[in-house]
């Protein structure tokens, strides 16, 4: 079956790079009813990494693919040479997963309290940037933005932010 190779990838990359593109998020798809991707903590990495062996510093390159610990993350960024360790269905599941990944790496983040929740009822965290879901009905017909899970979700955070402020 003649289909996408990460060589192809690879080769596609260079001509990107060429052409003054400044990052290139890899990712094998997993969009095609044949393929049947070996999933597992950053299984999309090599892929990435291929890239990055190629391209060197003429483009940043981005991995994504069940990246689900602050350590993991680092480590592609610092041993495997990525740019950006992208934690797009981790954050969907954990807003709080910066607070997470800190813990992880024994480091103290430090948020400007205006950024930690909105006036609008949804939970922000900061480099999200975008609407996490939160504004699902649960199954009991509770809305997700209603005052007990407000309440719930800010004593979660409150609980991670002194958590790390004990570590200062």
């Amino acid at each position: 079956m003649d289909s996408w190779k990460v060589e192809d990838t690879v080769r596609l990359a260079e001509i990107l790079a060429d052409r003054g593109v400044d990052l290139l998020d890899v990712s094998s798809g997993g969009n095609h009813p044949l393929q049947h991707p070996h999933t597992g903590p950053g299984y999309q990495a090599p892929f990435a990494k291929a890239v990055k062996d190629k391209v060197k510093d003429k483009m940043a390159v981005g991995t994504v693919g069940t990246i689900t610990e602050g350590k993991q993350a680092n480590d592609l960024l610092e041993k495997d040479n990525l740019d950006l360790a992208i934690v797009g269905r981790m954050f969907q599941k954990n807003p709080a997963i910066v607070w997470t990944f800190a813990e992880d790496l024994g480091i103290e983040i430090n948020v400007a309290s205006e950024s930690i929740f909105s006036s609008s009822r949804v939970l922000v965290v900061p480099f999200l940037g975008a609407d996490t879901g939160l504004h699902q009905t649960k199954s009991d017909g509770d809305s997700a933005v209603g005052p007990a899970a407000r309440r719930n979700r800010h004593e979660a955070l409150d609980k991670r932010m002194a958590i790390a402020h004990d570590r200062r």
